[in-house]
């Protein structure tokens, strides 16, 4: 994940998209309208120059035919690399709002790695209240 986030190298979104095809079960597959990512923080993006989980999920979508969708943006939030599990929490509540996600009533929802599950949590929250049920798939768990 670090040479991948952090050095640019963005070729291996395709293998870590592969991974996450191989893992997800099928019945995810056929249960989702759409494939979804966590997005990256306005600073992680200027940072490494692209959206790392947005390339994951496109390649994602290419691999299993699943539109992809942006369904949730950010509101604010500090980088989370360097917060206990209580400041992660509250970090993430209110972090996400949901947009695109108008008609979707299910979604598979990506993400890089899951610390604490606040990430997600607030993420299924906003998906939530747009009425847009999720299940998560992650790369890793930290």
């Amino acid at each position: 994940m670090k040479t991948y986030k952090d050095k640019g190298e963005q070729r291996l979104a395709d293998v870590l998209a592969c991974f996450l095809t191989d893992v997800v079960d099928p019945a995810w597959k056929e249960w989702a309208q759409a494939v979804s990512y966590i997005p990256a923080t306005t600073k992680a993006r200027r940072r490494r120059g692209f959206d790392h989980m947005a390339l994951v999920a496109q390649s994602f979508s290419r691999m299993t035919g699943l539109p992809c969708a942006q369904t949730l943006e950010e509101c604010k939030a500090a980088d989370q690399r360097t917060l206990s599990r209580q400041e992660r929490i509250a970090n993430m509540q209110g972090r996400f709002r949901a947009i695109g996600a108008l008609g979707l009533n299910r979604v598979l929802l990506l993400d890089d790695v899951i610390t604490t599950g606040a990430t997600l949590s607030s993420a299924q929250c906003a998906l939530g209240r747009s009425r847009c049920s999720t299940r998560i798939a992650t790369i890793a768990r930290a």
